[in-house]
């Protein structure tokens, strides 16, 4: 069995659904009511409005106004722009002005604690006079034992020297060193003896100053890089050094030992600086041991002679 229709005396197993579509040419599945808590006019179903779902019988147009009506407090209009909004009482009783935002705060208080209406108004700011320039303006009371002029301007204007004070500055005439061109300027802009009139002419005269054997980094030119390329040759070196231990039997031609899993380091006997070639004659394969020996003893009766200047 169904429930009837109030409307049309049908019966309908779901009833609600019935109603909530308004599918009965009665008086309508909605009813006007008005809220209890804001009094604005709302709709809601008539099978909500006739049950006893609400025990006191009040209807709510939202789920603010109903929990507004459970809590203590109270609705009071905002101090700034009028709007309802909900205090508590404990904010009802410790604030004499209310707001809903703290936007609207900030607007009251800047429309009504300025001036002499603040707290803190203690005359206003004070007329002073510039020691420069003479003309007037304002400060705060604070500053008015502190400040002394009324502009950055007038400040660098008054400790910068007049031009009647400044003596006229030192000026000398020099003859550039690249291109001979007469130079005058302040003497503490020259540095040293040598002047030049521009970055392009100092580059100048530094390639020319310093190129070749009168550089401090000289190390023989490429005369030397030629001299020691035909030298060596053009096999590469690891062909040579793989050669040289294989021709060794991959024992060291000092000790007689056999690095397990390790290179031996072929030895030059006169080092490459100082004319050594990478012909058979002058390799050695040593083990790690016999190479660093061999090496401080090279060091101390050999010179790098192809690396200091050679006169062409």
């Amino acid at each position: 069995m169904g429930d009837t229709c109030p409307d049309c005396g049908e019966e309908f197993e779901r009833l609600n659904q019935h109603l909530a579509l308004s599918d009965c040419e009665g008086e309508g599945s909605k009813v006007t009511l008005e809220c209890a808590e804001c009094g604005t006019e709302f709709e809601e179903y008539r099978y909500r409005v006739e049950s006893d779902r609400d025990r006191d019988g009040t209807k709510f147009c939202s789920k603010a106004c109903h929990n507004a009506s459970m809590r203590a407090g109270n609705s009071v209009p905002c101090d700034w722009c009028g709007e309802q909004t909900y205090k508590s009482p404990s904010q009802l009783e410790n604030n004499d002005h209310h707001f809903c935002s703290q936007e609207c705060e900030n607007r009251w208080r800047a429309d009504r604690m300025s001036g002499e209406g603040a707290p803190w108004w203690d005359g206003g700011k004070e007329v002073v006079e510039c020691e420069y320039c003479g003309s007037e303006y304002k400060v705060t009371p604070a500053l008015v034992n502190v400040t002394r002029f009324c502009s950055r301007e007038c400040q660098v204007d008054a400790i910068r020297p007049s031009a009647e004070e400044t003596p006229d500055p030192e000026f000398e005439t020099k003859v550039c060193a690249n291109c001979g061109k007469e130079i005058t300027r302040r003497s503490h802009h020259f540095r040293g003896e040598v002047a030049v009139c521009s970055e392009d002419c100092f580059s100048d005269w530094m390639s020319e100053k310093r190129r070749g054997e009168k550089n401090p980094a000289w190390k023989g030119g490429k005369t030397v890089v030629d001299r020691v390329r035909a030298a060596l040759g053009e096999t590469s070196w690891e062909k040579i050094a793989a050669d040289q231990r294989e021709h060794a039997n991959h024992e060291c031609e000092i000790c007689g030992t056999s690095p397990n899993g390790r290179k031996l380091a072929v030895h030059h006997i006169i080092p490459v600086a100082s004319g050594g070639t990478n012909g058979d004659w002058n390799l050695m394969a040593l083990c790690s041991e016999c190479h660093q020996r061999v090496e401080n003893k090279t060091r101390k009766i050999t010179a790098p002679h192809l690396f200091q200047p050679v006169a062409e």
